[in-house]
């Protein structure tokens, strides 16, 4: 990421200008949630299932098409209103929002970096802690970047981040959060928030690996064409040496191999 030189404050000012501001004269608030705490939620490990069979056959180029779909379905079984998934940066130690899905009636957040926006909510994610804020006068004294996020127009009442890790490989931060007011995150809601990161690091994971094995092949397939390319000059070279006249590639190399057989 590059560096501007502005400050968190100012950063953060120039996001929410930005962001579309609704009053809630004009805006359809969604209806209070019962207890907003655990929804029941009938079939949700039945939607974990589903969701993890669906990432098992997915072909890799369609798996962040799937991480949108899923994101909703998610979003709605856990009665929550805004999921977005950042993708850890190793060379920035950083978070970047890649993936999001917002319910109807609300603004969706900027795609920032975590760190400029909320610095003590990345810290500790990227530490590899569950972070569960049930509303903002729980957050602590120095997460002043952090509140102010939390109270401005587009920012969650309460949220849950959970980090995105495979081993002790570090993929990813995932959010999730209530716009609508504050919420607790008892154990067993956390238990299941977790079910879902797992399936969601886990198909990081595998969209990274596949990544990574098709740009090793491409380097693989560059590396023997600049050999047949280096075959190909070496072999015009001896032509020119041996006075011959210029041939295909292929019978500049048959010709090259026939003057080493004769020792010429």
């Amino acid at each position: 990421m590059v560096r501007s030189g502005l400050s968190r404050q100012t950063i953060l000012g120039i996001i929410l200008r930005k962001a579309v501001m609704i009053t809630s004269q004009n805006r359809q608030r969604p209806s209070p949630r019962n207890g907003r705490g655990i929804r029941p939620t009938e079939g949700f490990f039945d939607l974990l299932g589903l969701m993890s069979a669906t990432f098992t056959r997915v072909f890799h180029d369609q798996i962040d098409t799937e991480i949108d779909h899923w994101l909703e379905r998610t979003g709605r079984a856990l009665d929550l209103d805004r999921l977005v998934i950042g993708h850890y940066l190793t060379e920035t130690r950083d978070f970047r929002a890649v993936h999001q899905w917002t319910r109807n009636g609300f603004v969706r957040a900027p795609m920032f970096a975590a760190s400029e926006v909320i610095p003590w909510i990345s810290t500790r994610t990227r530490a590899g802690e569950i972070v569960a804020v049930p509303g903002v006068g729980f957050l602590p004294p120095v997460a002043r970047c952090d509140k102010r996020f939390m109270l401005s127009a587009i920012g969650p009442k309460a949220v849950l981040v959970m980090p995105l890790s495979v081993g002790d490989k570090l993929l990813a931060g995932m959010t999730f959060a209530d716009l609508y007011g504050e919420r607790l995150w008892p154990p067993a809601l956390v238990s299941r928030v977790k079910l879902v990161a797992d399936i969601f690091a886990n198909v990081l994971e595998r969209r990274r690996a596949a990544m990574e094995t098709n740009s090793l092949r491409e380097e693989v397939r560059q590396t023997a064409r600049a050999s047949l390319i280096g075959e190909m000059t070496a072999d015009g070279n001896l032509q020119a040496a041996a006075g011959l006249p210029a041939h295909s590639p292929g019978q500049s190399m048959r010709s090259a191999r026939v003057l080493v057989a004769n020792g010429e």
